[in-house]
């Protein structure tokens, strides 16, 4: 009972404005230090239709023979999405009653973080692997892809307050965030027509659409193109042994100030000359002249800043319940994002110590950036303090051979005094 009641007592410190899915939940075993150290990265990918056996060769610089690119494209529709996620963080709390009052703590925490999701349709796809030849006679169109990248840092302070009650306990806390926003990326292809004569000798294309990037000269880490604030909000609810979590994370913005390069381009083009076989693998060679007029005359640059941007804000509730003394905890919950490329992630999760130094948690899950995955957390007890936990949230990426729709790892080494 009494390893009971310093679980539901430090747990809040675990989950603290942080995802309750990758959490250590080794805190319970000091109870008596109110300190904490940490370091963590997480990073995960995904796609609904893009597998991981096809995102590993393309990254590992593979052949990517017909039948890969088939079971990819065979898989598409006229919608699909992609994210990424790489989110890295020093951490310290500080829960000490005597420095804020009683019941009262604070932390501080310095992330690093890049971000990325957007849409394509199957053509989107299909003509960087498969070229242009395949659609001759045929008109098709990329019209609706999207994709941006930013990547920030955060800034945060934060403050945690606790309610003990007889039977049970109530916790708010809440951290605000200055974000130096980084570096910014997107682009968008609004409306496009390809048509590929039948003898491949011509290409009509019809495109309107841009892409945008920050200063160049300011594309180093730390450097400042913009400027924004976060809020994240969290209540915990524990009694007995079940436990209530709601948290609200990075509700924010990124006002981005500095003016960066607008690529608009706004044109009908109509090219005669040589054989076309593949507009993606040409050496270029036979393009030169015509890139320099296609620049010329239907590319225009344009410098001007790109306004605000949300932040992508996070909605992760939980419920667990704890038997067996604390060495056993079932966990389910559902992630929500800012986002309109993110599914609803639901997940159930069970946390088992085999050992009082060693921790076992496996996930099942469906949503996020791909669909259906399967999670692993491991995490040790080395003594004195000092923990480790690793976790992917998609184990079945991992093995060689598959068609899962993620890639995700993560660490968190803590150190607790």
């Amino acid at each position: 009972m009494t390893e009971i009641k310093h679980l539901i007592w430090t747990l809040p410190l675990c989950l603290l404005l942080s995802n309750g899915r990758f959490s250590n939940y080794f805190l319970h075993k000091y109870p008596e230090k109110r300190r904490n150290v940490s370091l963590s990265s997480q990073a995960e990918i995904g796609s609904e239709n893009i597998h991981t056996l096809f995102l590993n060769k393309f990254f590992t610089g593979n052949y990517l023979d017909e039948s890969l690119k088939n079971s990819v494209s065979n898989r598409l529709s006229d919608y699909n999405r992609f994210g990424a996620d790489w989110t890295s963080e020093l951490r310290y709390e500080n829960m000490n009653d005597s420095l804020l009052g009683k019941n009262w703590g604070y932390l501080a925490a310095f992330k690093n973080r890049i971000y990325a999701e957007g849409q394509f349709n199957r053509y989107a796809f299909d003509l960087p692997f498969y070229g242009n030849a395949p659609f001759a006679g045929n008109e098709i169109s990329t019209s609706g892809t999207t994709g941006f990248m930013m990547m920030y840092q955060q800034f945060q302070l934060g403050f945690v307050k606790t309610w003990q009650r007889p039977k049970s306990q109530h916790v708010f806390a809440f951290g605000l965030s200055y974000i130096n926003g980084n570096q910014l990326y997107e682009a968008r292809i609004d409306s496009n027509r390809i048509l590929t004569s039948n003898d491949a000798e011509s290409v009509f294309v019809q495109l309107d659409g841009y892409i945008y990037r920050n200063d160049p000269a300011y594309n180093t880490f730390f450097a400042n193109n913009g400027s924004g604030l976060g809020l994240d909000l969290q209540y915990q609810f524990s009694q007995n042994n079940h436990i209530l979590s709601v948290q609200a994370l990075d509700i924010g913005f990124i006002s981005w100030e500095r003016p960066g390069e607008y690529y608009r381009i706004d044109s009908s083009l109509h090219y005669n000359g040589i054989i076309i076989d593949n507009l993606f693998t040409t050496d270029g060679s036979e393009f030169t002249q015509f890139i320099d007029s296609l620049n010329q005359n239907y590319v225009k640059k344009e410098i001007t800043n790109p306004g605000f941007r949300m932040l992508p804000a996070i909605l992760h509730i939980s419920y667990a319940y704890q038997f067996l003394d604390g060495r056993i905890l079932l966990q389910t919950g559902v992630d929500a994002r800012y986002s309109a490329h993110y599914f609803p992630s639901m997940y159930v999760r069970g946390i088992f110590y085999p050992h009082q130094r060693i921790m076992i948690a496996g996930s099942i899950g469906y949503g996020g950036f791909g669909t259906l995955n399967t999670g692993l957390d491991l995490g040790i007890d080395f003594g004195k303090g000092y923990t480790l936990s690793i976790h992917t949230r998609n184990l079945e990426g991992l093995v060689p051979n598959t068609f899962a729709t993620g890639l995700s790892a993560g660490f968190k080494l803590s150190r607790y005094f």
